[in-house]
């Protein structure tokens, strides 16, 4: 693993604990406690926590209970979300509403070794076009809401569906009383918005499987789609600047275990078209670089064969979404020029990630009834909610002439390399 700039000392160690190949502990044991919350609250947000509680019985006391109790929290959460799933499942089949389930649990086992291990907070369905808002209705019969504000944004499913319990946020992210919420997708995919037209994901849904896990049995993508849109749904966060490294930390593990399935990757070139397998093995460049994991030789030929702005932007920029949260940044901006051919695709994505003109949605007590929610709760509300407007104005104008300087600095350097080769 390369050095992380402008990363906390603390943060890195995490990092280096979590390598599937010449993983390093020592570091991270010898931490100090205001280092430790530092690493924790890093992970938390970043969804790494129970990966590293992996190790730890090579941690202080403090860091250990509280690791412990990160896990059976998660653990009690997973049976909530399970009794969720169960209910909507019977309540769609009795609708005669086919659809499969997306990431979540049926990440289990190839993403990670145990249901237990992965902090889950949506029941993400794939429905196709024709029968989406007919699944949604019938899971408004059931009680669930949609979350407004949402209806404008860019994203690939309808706004999230959630059950006004009363339940508000506490600050901890394993808290067994958060309510799940559902997601209806209705593409695998959203080219019309990141300008990046891909072939055959649509087969995805026409290659769907049955699974069992924990007494449940549900539709799912086949294991190489399943890889294939975890990968899509990392590149995605990744092009609009909110990628979490947990994220790419299933990916890297997948990978690590498939690395000698030659069937597997065989299947992979079979079926995957040319332009799906570029935007897939650029999240497998970057999860091998943050997590050392091993890459299978066809995978490895296929990165070696990248469009030379994408691995210029790998070689020089790789780590800038890990370092973001610590120095906001939008490099991810020059990756996504880099893999646009028209001067009209790249206008529009100049102009959208520079220039955000939509209001955010809802921030806080989403899940609070209306006859609830009293005079002095909705100021409340209305102060959290300009106050994170106002945080989302200061990011983007803080960012934006230093991503305009850094884009000139790309663009020259980019221009000089090919004349170079002329």
């Amino acid at each position: 693993m390369r050095p992380l700039k402008h990363v906390p000392t603390a943060v890195e160690a995490a990092f280096r604990a979590l390598q599937f190949e010449k993983r390093e502990t020592l570091t991270l044991s010898r931490l100090s406690d205001p280092e430790w919350r530092q690493v924790l609250d890093y992970c938390d947000r970043m969804h790494l926590t129970l990966a590293l509680a992996r190790d730890r019985s090579e941690f202080p006391g403090w860091v250990r209970a509280r690791m412990e109790q990160a896990v059976s929290s998660n653990a009690a959460r997973f049976e909530r979300m399970k009794a969720v799933y169960c209910q909507a499942e019977d309540r769609l089949a009795q609708a005669g509403i086919e659809f499969l389930v997306l990431k979540g649990f049926t990440h289990v086992p190839r993403f990670v070794s145990d249901v237990r291990l992965r902090v889950q907070y949506d029941i993400d369905l794939f429905c196709p076009r024709d029968s989406v808002v007919q699944a949604r209705d019938e899971l408004i019969r059931l009680g669930y809401e949609p979350l407004h504000g949402f209806d404008q944004f860019p994203i690939d499913h309808l706004p999230a569906l959630i059950r006004k319990t009363g339940w508000e946020w506490t600050g901890d992210f394993f808290d067994p009383e958060i309510p799940p919420r559902f997601e209806l997708h209705y593409q695998f995919w959203d080219s019309s918005t990141e300008r990046l037209e891909l072939k055959g994901v649509d087969q995805f849904w026409k290659r769907r499987v049955v699974r069992d896990l924990e007494g449940m049995r549900f539709p799912t993508l086949d294991s190489v789609d399943a890889l294939g849109y975890a990968a899509l749904h990392a590149l995605r966060h990744l092009l609009r600047g909110d990628l979490r490294t947990g994220h790419v930390y299933e990916v890297a593990s997948f990978l690590y275990g498939a690395s000698g399935d030659e069937k597997f990757w065989r299947d992979w070139r079979a079926l995957h078209d040319e332009s799906l397998r570029t935007l897939e093995c650029l999240v497998f460049a970057l999860a091998a670089d943050w997590f050392s994991c091993a890459l299978n030789p066809a995978v490895q030929r296929q990165i070696a064969g990248l469009p030379s702005g994408v691995k210029q932007w790998i070689a020089e920029r790789g780590t800038a979404p890990i370092e973001a949260t610590f120095r906001p940044n939008k490099h991810e901006l020059w990756l996504h020029l880099s893999l646009l051919q028209s001067r009209r695709d790249r206008a529009a994505v100049i102009r959208r990630r520079l220039f955000p003109l939509r209001m955010p949605g809802q921030v806080d007590a989403v899940h609070v009834p209306d006859d609830r929610m009293t005079l002095r709760r909705r100021a409340l509300q209305q102060a959290r909610y300009l106050r994170y407007v106002a945080s989302r104005f200061t990011h983007h104008a803080g960012v934006l002439i230093p991503t305009l300087w850094n884009g000139v600095r790309w663009w020259w350097r980019s221009s000089i390399e090919t004349t170079s080769f002329r």
